[in-house]
């Protein structure tokens, strides 16, 4: 989305010397649409558009598609506290109300933590885990004796279920700076045929032969008058600048071999704060469905001990499995932080095996089915991505965010930007998400404009 959307702000202004070099032999990156055996459309990476208004370039994006975004099928609505499904360890579905109290206190509880960046008074606050649990606590010391544990397990059911929204143990997470993330007004919205089809728009008026594919960059340099980019293939492309969108894993990873000269102290030290969060999908297909229609997903409630036990399964990192929409016996379920990991590492059958006992375990059935299709991502895996989204790490801020989404000059002058970059984790407010990603490559795109601008002014 970020190099797309880079070569589309070229593209509108008439610059056409560009290429872009794809690593993969498929466009889109962290955008991956897949059809299960049965026909049914899966999201092996981004899967909804977080704020479906005008204010969202993403949700513009989708309408010029002509995607039909059918309210009902394509809508996520905020939870209806009333209708929570939230199941324990134990076998036992929490009482509606009891389930509707704990969600409201743990609303209010994150609304707390994101009050933190506004005010300033979160500094010295460390990390997002002890703030939170140190707030539950004192709250649910007001809670009735007779239904404590089960407010106690929804709430650290809620605590799970952010470690698989930003996929990091959110005792790495910075509490001071949690609510520097920032959310677009409006639901959020998936594409029913693929989010793929939100790239095509860019896809359909790039020259075919500005893409090259299967050009997995090897090295950078970048200290002369140009730039020399070198893929693995041993191919050389020359140019005026390059914007780098790999992935903040691959750059926490590999700065130091990609680059010749290596980038600058204050930039390397940035990519080094920041957090790099690892997400999984489990997609469970079944020959029928075990379970009634619902329109929220069962949640998982661990409670406060079982998620702070050593050396568990990597199912602890689950906290939700819903239904997959558009296919009435899909369930997919989501792993965060270093379950992830772990699940990435285990053969299909384990994987099934593992996500079968849990949902017998907290559902009390133990006559739901195997099922008959699995399929499950591997992004931490992927030498080309080497994780999911980013995050503010403890000791990290919005400044390094802004550090990394700074250019880097050549020996020609201190406006001669050689190295841009581009990618969600370069946008303070919006990182971790697809519209963040394509901020920034509007942003460089205008960046690269600019320089044009002034150096014809200059020549004339």
């Amino acid at each position: 989305m970020a190099g797309m959307s880079v070569a589309q702000g070229l593209l509108h202004c008439g610059h056409t010397n560009f290429k872009i070099l794809e690593a993969t032999e498929r466009p889109g990156g962290r955008i991956h649409s897949a059809l299960m055996d049965n026909r049914a459309v899966i999201e092996f990476g981004a899967q909804w558009i977080k704020g479906a208004s005008m204010a969202n370039s993403v949700f513009c994006l989708a309408c010029q598609s002509g995607a039909r975004l059918d309210p009902e099928e394509c809508v996520r609505r905020p939870a209806d506290v009333t209708r929570l499904v939230c199941f324990t360890s134990e076998g036992r579905q929490v009482e509606a109300n009891v389930a509707a109290k704990a969600y409201q206190m743990w609303e209010r509880l994150e609304r707390q933590a994101r009050f933190l960046f506004a005010t300033r008074v979160g500094r010295g606050q460390g990390t997002l885990w002890n703030y939170l649990v140190e707030r539950a606590d004192s709250e649910l010391s007001y809670v009735p004796d007779d239904c404590r544990g089960d407010v106690s397990r929804v709430i650290y059911g809620c605590l799970n279920a952010m470690r698989c929204r930003w996929g990091a143990d959110l005792r790495n997470m910075s509490a001071t700076h949690y609510g520097s993330h920032r959310s677009l007004p409006g639901h959020q919205v998936m594409l029913p045929t693929g989010m793929i089809n939100v790239l095509s728009p860019l896809f359909e008026k790039i020259p075919k032969e500005n893409i090259v594919f299967g050009k997995a960059v090897e090295n950078i340099t970048w200290g002369g008058a140009g730039v020399a980019v070198k893929t693995h293939d041993g191919q050389e492309y020359c140019c005026d600048q390059v914007v780098v969108t790999f992935s903040l894993g691959v750059l926490k990873e590999r700065a130091g071999t990609l680059f010749c000269p290596q980038l600058p102290e204050c930039k390397t030290d940035a990519v080094r704060r920041l957090g790099w969060g690892h997400i999984g999908k489990v997609f469970l297909d079944y020959d029928r469905p075990f379970w009634p229609p619902r329109d929220y997903p069962i949640r998982f409630c661990w409670s406060k001990d079982e998620l702070s036990e050593q050396d568990c399964s990597w199912a602890r990192s689950v906290a939700v499995m819903e239904q997959q929409p558009g296919s009435p016996s899909t369930l997919v379920g989501v792993v965060g932080g270093a379950g992830a990991l772990a699940m990435e590492l285990c053969t299909e059958d384990q994987v099934a095996e593992t996500m079968t006992l849990q949902l017998r375990k907290f559902t009390g059935d133990d006559g739901i089915p195997y099922p008959t299709n699995l399929a499950r991502t591997k992004w931490g895996q992927d030498p080309y991505f080497l994780g999911a989204n980013s995050y503010l790490a403890l000791g990290s801020s919005d400044d390094d965010q802004r550090e990394l989404a700074s250019p880097v000059a050549g020996s020609s002058g201190p406006r001669d930007y050689k190295i841009l970059f581009a990618g969600e984790a370069t946008v303070p407010t919006h990182f971790g998400t697809l519209h963040g990603a394509r901020i920034s490559g509007m942003r460089e795109a205008e960046r690269i404009l600019k320089m044009a601008y002034e150096k014809t002014m200059e020549a004339s």
